[in-house]
């Protein structure tokens, strides 16, 4: 490609990305394309049919970049500016290339705004057809693939690319838009041949009879899955489907097609193959996502899947459904937990995903996470296949040696199906310029002016007539918020900060509403009309009228962090997908595994308190943020802001991949802190340590080995065989791997070493057996023993689940064992108005509290100290007292979880139902109708029921329309 000609498709992005931004039109002076449009255009179609023509290493970048360029013709902030083009025509032609240039899903979303009346000649209607999978029962070729695609008889497509051939011919002779059309479906389905999904899995799996095959490829989701993108062609050509390895590693960015995938290979699994799959997921909110995603899809053909993720305790009706399912979702707490239930639970499972593999570090769940994995190596029967997964590892390569796996099952791709820039505010004499693309030559690389100027910082004031800037007009908050309302215009934003607080999520959005509530200049075209009005009201019920969440999403604004309740955040990811929300500020919670289609990243700071100096958070963390811009099917590119000027040096090596982190897993962090402590403090580890003040911070990763070692200690092991046992276990671990410096293998192996000799020390067998029975460490056994809180009756004769007894006896002493005896009093008030189904402000208003203290102490008091310690004591005494345990004891731990307080509210949310108010108004409902509690075919019941049930849900004043829609959603009647 000639140098003028990137010059002017570059200075043409530039201009779209002005008038996306509405810069003034007299910025664009130097906008010399702005009267070359129709040189452009020509010259960009001349080179387009010079670059078919070719073989080169460039010919896809060299597509795509006229790609680009024929989009913002017909479909940009800058296309209002442009006459001549036929816009639909042109549309086609870029979905085209985009399709060559390997980007598939943009040109599905680009046609699909195609208007296909306008098109005069067979090949446009059959090139439109097939780029948007939409059959033209009229057309001859249309009919033909789609026929051919749904029988699985790619071989037909050379006869269509033998019709296409003859009619590029006579085009050539004879007619310029026949020619064109013709030639542009020829290469799209030349392309095709090599990449449908048919030829791929005939040639790469062991399947017999392809047939099988058709209901999954025929009917996934809104259109048939027709073909793979490049970084899943890449994993099935590395045999990831005939599991010729034990191990297959995958590193692909997000939007690349790492769900769809993963669908495929459960399919082959247990429809091909005859496995059993699980489906690992470090944390909740991802189970749920991978759960809803994967269970419509899955369970339509023919594939029992089930999800097991919330609480610590199983019950029955779960336990028996996991155990009879083909592919379970869990994480690892709670696949541990029903371990321990099921006999011989981990033996069952011949495929083991791993999703988010990066979290194999992290503090919080990083330890469980590999001792499960060392589990599954170390199993008798050794496992068919673990498929480990991230998008952001740069020592991927390491995990995969370490679970077995080669060179050649290492699937390490950069495809990235959307297009994303880069682009830095940077400050230039009361001017807040945009840096696009700096990690890049020129001409990609280039430079927006007038981004923000100052005068869009004032607002009138209404009492003077005057404009005053606003306050701190200058500030790094006002910055972010005044670059995210920019932004707003062409799409949904995500606005990133580090905190929660006033220098963080909480600044954010009362920034943002000043600049509203002032009209400040630079918030005059953002959108506020059409506010979500169930959305508002649900917030608003659950939290109050003034509350600042209920304010913003007055405003289409919301905000997602980790102390927000997880119903919360579940409409907050909803109203942004559903394009209810235009801002969403966000913390690291909503980039964990969740996917968005957003528009634009803006990130107001990549630095975070860590309890003396700001630091940067890790480079890994911010690369598997940005990597949310720009959501495949959804936009057709993304945008990343970083915000603050500071900071570009090292956000720079986030985006060129400098010296992004490894990951060693967490047991190897602590082993190498805990050596460097000791060696600073001149201490020795022995029993004593564990016991001193200095171990008490980390007595959590001490409690987690004890468990750990209980749960893959044989029953019936020696004291004499303990060291060979430990040396075995030990070498599995990928800590092991790492440990190389001097002293930290001795380090390890002590560790466990002294772990295992108290334990043996301090228990028998007997104690041991109920301790691993019920996932107990030494320290909690110790907590049981001393305090006798076990002998108390109520474990036996608790007869409603709120007794007063209950909560002075049991509830109480908890709370002051997990250090809460200066607020116990209060948390339990807060915990009674909870499981009886109080939403936060009545329960804030009762005890005349702040309504974000009460949800923190929902979420994070009641909702993770104490509902762990309590489901660690009520699997105790299920141990001890066996059938003499009530249900409502047996429930409690859920109870608190989910903040109801009976049998029918869990039975309605085990069966699928996520919304707490509808589970309340559903078993008013049923109460109305005199059904008892254990009623069978209680889904029968609600669907022969349906209309008045959906009456009295619209007449109950404590269900929002948001609960009615959520439930019959969820619940599918």
């Amino acid at each position: 490609m000639s140098e003028l000609l990137l010059h002017m498709m570059a200075e043409f992005e530039s201009w779209e990305a002005a008038a996306e931004f509405n810069i003034p039109q007299q910025s664009w002076a130097d906008y010399t394309v702005n009267d070359r449009v129709d040189d452009l255009y020509i010259a960009t179609f001349s080179h387009i049919f010079s670059t078919l023509r070719e073989e080169s290493e460039d010919k896809k970048s060299n597509l795509l970049s006229c790609a680009k360029t024929l989009l913002v013709f017909s479909k940009s902030a800058a296309s209002k500016y442009i006459s001549g083009v036929e816009k639909n025509r042109n549309l086609l032609y870029s979905a085209a290339l985009y399709y060559l240039a390997d980007q598939p899903p943009t040109a599905f979303l680009i046609a699909k705004d195609i208007d296909p009346e306008i098109f005069e000649i067979e090949q446009e209607k059959f090139l439109y057809s097939f780029l948007s999978r939409i059959s033209d029962e009229e057309t001859e070729l249309s009919v033909e693939i789609f026929d051919a695609v749904s029988r699985g008889e790619y071989q037909r497509f050379d006869h269509i690319l033998d019709i296409l051939s003859e009619q590029v011919a006579i085009g050539l002779q004879h007619d310029p838009l026949l020619f064109v059309s013709s030639k542009f479906a020829y290469e799209c389905i030349d392309r095709f041949k090599s990449v449908n999904v048919w030829s791929l899995l005939e040639r790469y799996s062991d399947c017999e009879d392809m047939s099988v095959w058709n209901e999954l490829l025929s009917s996934n989701g809104c259109h048939p899955i027709w073909e793979l993108l490049p970084s899943q062609v890449k994993a099935v050509e590395s045999g990831i489907l005939t599991g010729e390895k034990p191990a297959y590693s995958m590193q692909m960015p997000t939007s690349a097609g790492k769900t769809s995938l993963c669908e495929i290979i459960i399919f082959n699994e247990v429809k091909v193959r005859g496995n059993k799959v699980l489906f690992l997921v470090p944390f909740r909110a991802l189970a749920a996502e991978v759960k809803a995603g994967m269970y419509s899809r899955l369970s339509n053909v023919g594939v029992d899947i089930s999800a097991s993720y919330g609480g610590n305790i199983p019950t029955r009706s779960e336990s028996t459904t996991v155990e009879n399912s083909d592919v379970v979702i869990s994480t690892p707490e709670k696949f541990e937990a029903l371990c321990q239930v099921i006999p011989d639970f981990i033996d069952r499972f011949d495929v083991l995903i791993c999703d988010e593999g990066h979290l194999i570090d992290d503090g919080n769940r990083g330890l469980q996470y590999e001792l499960l994995l060392t589990k599954f190596k170390r199993r008798e029967n050794p496992v068919d296949k673990i498929v480990f997964i991230s998008a952001i590892l740069p020592n991927v390569s390491d995990i995969n040696d370490w679970l077995g796996g080669d060179e050649s099952s290492l699937i390490n791709s950069d495809y990235k199906p959307v297009v994303t820039d880069y682009s830095f505010v940077r400050s230039v004499n009361d001017k807040w310029f945009l840096d696009f693309n700096p990690h890049l030559d020129q001409p990609y690389s280039y430079f927006l002016s007038d981004f923000i100027q100052k005068y869009e910082l004032k607002f009138t004031n209404q009492g003077a007539g005057n404009s005053n800037l606003l306050p701190g007009w200058s500030s790094l908050l006002t910055l972010a918020c005044a670059s995210a309302f920019k932004a707003s215009i062409s799409g949904s934003v995500i606005l990133f900060t580090t905190e929660k607080g006033v220098s963080g999520v909480r600044g954010l959005a009362n920034k943002c509403l000043d600049m509203l509530k002032k009209n400040a200049f630079i918030t005059q075209q953002y959108q506020v009309e059409n506010h979500p009005v169930d959305l508002v009201n649900y917030i608003s019920m659950l939290l109050g009228g003034e509350h600042l969440l209920t304010r913003l999403v007055q405003n289409k604004i919301g905000y997602h962090h980790g102390d927000l309740p997880q119903e919360l955040r579940r409409e907050m990811e909803q109203a942004i997908n559903d394009k209810k929300l235009n801002i969403l500020i966000c913390t690291s919670t909503l980039a964990e595994g969740v996917n968005l289609p957003i528009r634009t990243i803006v990130l107001h700071t990549v630095k975070r308190f860590n309890g003396r100096i700001k630091d940067f958070i890790e480079k890994r963390n911010i690369k598997n943020i940005i990597g949310r811009a720009g959501r495949a099917g959804k936009e057709t590119r993304g945008r990343v802001i970083f915000a603050n000027e500071s900071e570009r040096d090292y956000a720079l090596e986030v985006i060129n991949d400098v010296q992004l982190e490894s990951a060693h897993g967490f047991l190897f962090s602590l082993i190498k802190a805990l050596k460097n402590y000791l060696e600073a403090m001149n201490l020795t580890l022995n029993q004593e340590f564990f016991d001193s003040d200095v171990a008490k911070d980390i007595s959590y990763i001490f409690e987690s080995i004890d468990m750990s070692l209980l749960q893959s200690l044989p029953e019936d092991i020696l004291e004499e065989e303990l060291d060979t046992f430990l040396d075995q276990m030990l070498s599995e671990t990928l800590a092991s791997k790492f440990c190389n410096e001097e002293g930290l293998t001795d380090l390890l192996k002590m560790v466990f070493s002294l772990r295992t000799e108290r334990i043996f020390y301090e228990t028998d067998s007997t104690m041991r057996t109920i301790m691993r029975n019920t996932g107990s460490s030494l320290n909690f056994l110790n907590y049981v023993e001393a305090s006798q809180i076990l002998d108390q009756d109520m474990w036996r004769s608790l007869t409603a689940p709120q007794e007063p007894k209950w909560f002075n006896n049991i509830i109480k002493p908890v709370l002051n064992h997990i250090g809460y005896e200066d607020s116990a009093d209060l948390i339990i008030d807060v915990l009674n108005g909870w499981v009886s189904g109080s939403f936060y402000v009545e329960i804030a208003e009762d005890l005349e509290q702040d309504v974000d203290d009460v949800v923190r102490y929902v979420c994070i008091d009641i909702g993770f100290e104490l509902q762990q310690t309590l489901s660690q004591l009520t699997r105790f005494a299920i141990e001890l007292y066996e059938d003499e345990v009530p249900d409502h004891v047996v429930n409690w731990p859920q109870y608190m979880q989910y903040g109801v307080n009976r049998q029918i509210h869990l039975r309605l949310i085990n069966s699928g139902v996520t919304d707490r108010l509808a589970v309340f108004g559903v078993a008013r409902f049923l109460d109305s109708l005199g059904v008892p509690e254990d009623i069978r075919n209680l889904r029968r019941l609600l669907m022969v029921n349906r209309e008045a049930l959906n009456n009295a849900l619209e007449q109950d004043p404590r269900v929002p329309a948001l609960s009615i829609s959520r439930f019959f959603d969820d619940y599918n009647i």
